[in-house]
């Protein structure tokens, strides 16, 4: 599971938690996007993950960047 958490040293982060029943969950450690480019330097939320024909996944995500300009970003598995 993908999803979104804010906290106070983190302006938004798009975490993940792994499930063998889809009622516990276990969160996996830190962020998966680090607040580090120009375009979501500010803030992520919003995850959201397709499956892409190749095999890996694509994250669409909502991003803040320096201006608080918000935006949707996306990024690949590898």
């Amino acid at each position: 599971m993908y999803y979104a958490a804010w906290s106070d040293d983190i302006r938004g982060g798009i975490f993940s938690a792994a499930s063998q029943d889809g009622l516990n969950f276990t969160k996996d450690s830190g962020p998966l996007l680090d607040l580090d480019r120009l375009l979501d330097c500010r803030m992520v939320s919003e995850p959201c993950v397709i499956n892409l024909d190749d095999g890996r996944c694509r994250l669409y995500y909502e991003a803040e960047d320096q201006n608080a300009t918000r935006r949707i970003l996306s990024a690949t598995s590898g």
